[in-house]
Order: C-alpha cells, then structure tokens, then sequence
C-alpha cells in the first residue's frame, strides 16, 4: 500500500512552496557572483595627463578617498584611443564610460594640480568626493547564513 500524502488534488504530486525560496536564494547567489556591467579600465598618471590635456574628462570622482573614477565625455567615445573604456550599461553599470585609479586621496589631489598647470584652463576639471559603503560583504555573509538554515530545515 502506497501513502498519498505527496499527492495534491487530482491525484498529481504537490507543490513545494519551499520552491520559491532556493529559487530567490539562487537569484541573489547569482547577481552577487555574476559581473555587473563592463570592467573598468584602469590609467595611470601619464594617460590621466594626456586625456586632461585633450579634453576629454567630463568629471572625476574621488571615492572614499581611495580610488578615484574618470568619466569621459560623450564626444571623447567617439575616439578609437577609448575603445577600452568601461561602456555605460549593465544592471549594476555606470551612466558614463569610465576609466578607473587607485591612489590615495592626498597623493591624486597634489598629482592633479601639478597637471592641470599645464592644462589649458578650458580643459581644466574640478575633483568631487564621495564616500560609498560596500555592502557586499555582509551580503555575502546573509547568503552563507541563508544557506546553513536552508540545509538545517530540509536534512
């Protein structure tokens, strides 16, 4: 004799609800491991120095006072010496194509002034600040503990 209790009505077999949660908890797995949008490439002094003489920075951006981000105007990504620029677009992505520098915030703010002496004051480009928090590292930590209850409540 055979139990009935996996059965719902009709005779075919139940729906889990438990379904949707492993298929949520993988979607978020999936968006903290997939990219999130197109790398950025990173420049040195020497590039930053040429993009600013030509003209082609828009804005830069110092964030946490640790990296700062360049953003090139949208008449400079018509140029071939920008084809490795991180284009605007993905879910996560950026609104401008930009380029990316580590250096310390106190460091990049003497390098910048000392270049943009030799800038035509036209081209001549104003830092902002912004502080980001990354939140990716307690999520990662939501998912592992996600995870060990998922495994505690079905073995």
């Amino acid at each position: 004799m055979t139990t009935d209790k996996n059965k719902g009505k009709g005779g075919r077999p139940g729906f889990k609800g438990n379904w949707i949660y492993i298929g949520l908890l993988g979607l978020l797995v999936a968006f903290m491991i997939l990219p999130k949008g197109s790398p950025v490439t990173k420049v040195d002094t020497k590039r930053l120095e040429e993009m600013l003489k030509a003209g082609d920075i828009e804005k830069l951006v110092l964030i946490n006072n640790s990296e700062v981000e360049i953003f090139l105007k949208e008449e400079s990504l018509e140029n071939n010496k920008y084809k490795d620029a991180a284009k605007p677009g993905g879910f996560f992505g950026s609104q401008a194509a930009q380029y990316r520098m580590d250096a310390p915030g106190e460091v990049f703010q003497e390098q910048l002034t000392r270049i943009q002496e030799n800038v035509d004051k036209d081209y001549r480009v104003r830092l902002d600040f912004e502080k980001r928090a990354d939140y990716s590292n307690v999520l990662s930590w939501l998912v592992f503990f996600g995870l060990l209850a998922l495994f505690w409540m079905f073995v």
